[in-house]
C-alpha cells in the first residue's frame, strides 16, 4: 500500500520525532562539552577579518564551529524530524490499523482483516488478529447453526413425549458440545 497519510498517530509519532531530536542535540552539547574539557587549558590566536583575536580555545572553536556549520547544524536538525517521522511511520501505521480493527470488531464485523505494508512493523502479531478473527468468524457460523438447529427442534418438543424430548435435547447437546465456553 502507498501511504496516504505522513501523520497517523500524531502523538505518538510527534514523541518520537522531539525525542530523537533532543537526543541528537545532548549528543551534540555532551561532543562539545567533552572536547571543551579537553582544550580548556590552552589558548588560541585566530585571524578573521583583518583581526587578530587571542582567546581560551573552547570558546573560540565552538563561535567558529556554529559560524560556519549553522546551516549543516539546521537542516541536521530537519533531517533528524523526518527520518524520525517516517521511522514511527512504520510503527504509527500498524497501531493504528490494529485500533481500526478493534473497532471493527466491536461494531461485529469480525471476518475484518488487518493489511500491513511490506516493511511495517507488527505482520506477526497482525497475522495472529486475523486468524483469531478467522476463527471467531467460524464459531459464529457454528453458533448460528446451533441456534437453527434448536429453533428447529422446538416443534418437535411441543407435542413430543419424554422419550422424544430426552433424544432431541441430547441431539442438541451434541450440537453444543463442540463449544468451548469457559469464563
Amino acid at each position: 500500500m502507498k501511504r496516504k497519510k505522513y501523520f497517523i498517530k500524531s502523538n505518538l509519532q510527534g514523541k518520537w520525532m522531539l525525542g530523537y531530536f533532543f537526543l541528537v542535540l545532548l549528543g551534540s552539547i555532551i561532543f562539545t562539552f567533552v572536547f571543551s574539557m579537553f582544550t580548556a587549558d590552552t589558548l588560541s590566536i585566530t585571524y578573521d577579518a583583518y583581526r587578530l583575536e587571542i582567546g581560551d580555545t573552547p570558546t573560540i572553536l565552538i563561535q567558529r564551529f556554529f559560524r560556519a556549520n549553522w546551516i549543516s547544524i539546521v537542516f541536521g536538525g530537519l533531517a533528524v524530524v523526518l527520518i524520525s517521522l517516517f521511522a514511527s511511520h512504520r510503527v504509527a501505521g500498524p497501531l493504528y490499523r490494529f485500533e481500526k480493527a478493534v473497532d471493527a470488531m466491536i461494531q461485529g464485523r469480525i471476518g475484518y482483516q488487518i493489511r500491513l505494508r511490506k516493511h511495517d512493523e507488527g505482520k506477526e502479531l497482525a497475522e495472529k488478529i486475523n486468524r483469531l478473527n478467522d476463527a471467531m468468524a467460524a464459531t459464529m457460523t457454528d453458533i448460528r447453526d446451533a441456534a437453527s438447529a434448536i429453533e428447529n427442534a422446538m416443534p418437535e418438543l411441543e407435542g413430543a413425549n419424554t422419550a422424544n424430548v430426552r433424544d432431541a435435547l441430547q441431539r442438541l447437546n451434541a450440537s453444543l458440545d463442540k463449544f468451548d465456553i469457559r469464563k
